[in-house]
């Protein structure tokens, strides 16, 4: 269940934006309209506008948005590092960031770790900062090292621990005391594709314990992990919603993608593909690919197409034929009013 909402800022237009309803699901942080303005000697500046959220236990969100939409300053607010100027925000039920500050993990940008500490004695530090015993932390610190795969270096001292164990120690940090909500900043920030998915498959596993709200570049990343994704632009919220949702709704359609063999017709398959689906339309692609979108509401009509181009592949001169959904880069630029381009795939 989604609903549309319109807002009116200042002298802003007023932007449509794609909210999906997800009331049945318990929430463990609720934003309310929340404001941030800075204040300086050259003047204000607004980062972060009118932001109502919701973060679902045991559900991982993924928060999107260029640089300065205000990702940064919402985490921030949320863990209590810098003060709101307006709004409500409740975690776990308290509004009051001193009381549920210990319920929080953080783990930030970038790593914080003591070069004289073992892993080990970072977790006991950290458990210890949370108010556990040192016997409690010391039992904590072992199970926790076996989530994040560091129990066979957990008498290792941080010179000793490549980019991606320096990065798991660190979300271990997080994790110890107890806590419930971890908020994680680019979590796989520097690291190569095989350890950020390390990364992904503990983050997946953390979220039956845990609820996690995390920021991104790596459009991939946001869809692999994201339950819920968040979408912001000058500290606005401009969509929220599933990753299937957001699909749906900012995406035009499935692309149908065509391998191209030499005696490839692009006139008649198009003629084809458009007596089944008057509204295709056919999108760029790198070569040897023929790529059309499929409007949704057309799905009805996909099968008939399908089996068509199957049987008849080789008179068509068709090598393989796919089909896959919106991507979340195409969601982030079509909900995006500025329609910024991503640059190696991240803004």
């Amino acid at each position: 269940m989604w609903t549309l909402i319109s807002i009116q800022e200042d002298s802003r237009e007023s932007t449509a934006v794609a909210i999906e309803n997800g009331d049945h699901l318990e929430k463990v942080v609720k934003i309310s309209n929340l404001n941030k303005i800075f204040k300086s000697s050259s003047g204000t500046r607004v980062a972060v506008r009118n932001l109502s959220l919701r973060i679902y236990k045991n559900r991982i969100t993924a928060l999107l948005g260029h640089n300065g939409a205000g990702k940064t300053t919402t985490m921030n607010i949320i863990i209590g590092m810098t003060p709101r100027t307006s709004g409500r925000i409740e975690v776990d039920g308290e509004d009051h960031a001193s009381n549920y500050r210990q319920q929080i993990g953080f783990c930030p940008q970038h790593n914080v770790a003591l070069g004289y500490m073992s892993c080990r004695e970072h977790l006991v530090f950290f458990g210890a900062l949370r108010g556990m015993s040192i016997p409690e932390a010391e039992r904590e610190a072992d199970d926790i090292l076996e989530k994040v795969n560091l129990a066979d270096k957990s008498d290792e001292v941080l010179a000793n621990l490549s980019g991606e164990m320096k990065r798991r120690l660190c979300l271990a940090n997080a994790i110890i005391g107890r806590t419930k909500l971890l908020i994680l900043d680019e979590p796989t920030s520097g690291l190569d594709p095989e350890s950020r998915r390390d990364i992904w498959d503990i983050l997946l596993r953390l979220k039956k314990d845990h609820t996690i709200l995390i920021t991104t570049h790596f459009m991939e990343e946001a869809d692999v992990l994201g339950d819920w994704i968040a979408i912001m632009e000058n500290g606005e919220l401009i969509a929220f919603g599933t990753s299937i949702f957001l699909k749906h709704y900012y995406g035009k359609g499935y692309t149908l993608k065509l391998l191209k063999g030499s005696a490839f017709d692009r006139d008649r398959v198009m003629s084809k593909i458009r007596e089944h689906i008057s509204g295709a339309v056919e999108k760029p692609a790198v070569e040897p690919v023929f790529a059309v979108t499929l409007p949704y509401i057309c799905m009805e009509q996909y099968s008939a197409l399908l089996e068509e181009l199957e049987t008849e592949k080789e008179a068509y001169g068709i090598e393989s034929i796919s089909v896959t959904n919106a991507t979340l880069e195409e969601v982030f630029l079509n909900s995006s009013s500025d329609n910024k381009a991503l640059e190696n795939e991240r803004w």
